[in-house]
């Protein structure tokens, strides 16, 4: 593998565990709400596909819908997000000389929310770009133009295929993780080379310094 210089990271489901959380959250509320509770499955089914206004509806009805608000709010009491990295994790990076970003879809006004709940300092990465809208490429090309870098320099670390589209859009390399809802076997299918997989992003640092 080239040298690399810049690694640009997904959020959810890479650096914090957000779809198993959120089935947490999800699953406090209908049970509070009295109401039958879903499987995993059925979560899968919608969650991170539609926007989750549209979920909600989904699951309890527009009637309802403000009710479950209130308690999914409410469960965030109970149900935080859970770091996936170890706490060496970013400073061996940055000891590295690494540049670290960030290109996420999440909003802007949920990130840094997400970031406090794991005591994740923002200031670690030197772009963030919230909104990216993948698998359009454009927020992994914005963030190429703000390091003025080349893109054989840049890797894109994600946990899903539409990570994958971006990147594979964005003509830079990718590692992938099975922290979220895409398995090994289906980003082997999808034509990514196993040696390219990860089960979380923990193993990526080790493997870099032996392929830098």
């Amino acid at each position: 593998m080239r040298k690399r210089e810049i690694l640009l990271f997904d959020l959810d489901d890479t650096l914090l565990y957000t779809y198993r959380t959120g089935y947490q959250r999800v699953i406090y509320s209908l049970n509070k709400m009295s109401l039958e509770l879903i499987s995993m499955e059925e979560f899968k089914m919608v969650y991170g596909k539609i926007p989750f206004d549209e979920c909600i509806i989904h699951w309890v009805g527009f009637k309802r819908k403000d009710e479950f608000i209130a308690y999914y709010e409410e469960s965030k009491q109970f149900k935080a997000y859970e770091a996936i990295y170890n706490e060496k994790f970013f400073a061996d990076l940055l000891f590295s000389k690494f540049r670290l970003g960030i290109v996420t879809n999440t909003p802007v006004e949920k990130f840094e929310n997400k970031l406090s709940e794991v005591n994740l300092d923002s200031s670690v990465f030197d772009y963030v770009l919230c909104n990216a809208q993948k698998p359009s490429p454009i927020g992994i090309l914005k963030a190429i133009q703000h390091f003025q870098a080349e893109k054989e320099k840049v890797i894109y670390i994600g946990d899903s295929y539409m990570d994958y589209e971006a990147a594979l859009a964005a003509e830079v390399d990718f590692l992938a993780v099975t922290t979220g809802v895409t398995t090994k076997s289906e980003f082997e299918q999808s034509g990514l080379n196993y040696s390219c997989i990860f089960p979380t992003v923990e193993e990526i640092p080790e493997f870099l310094y032996q392929t830098q």
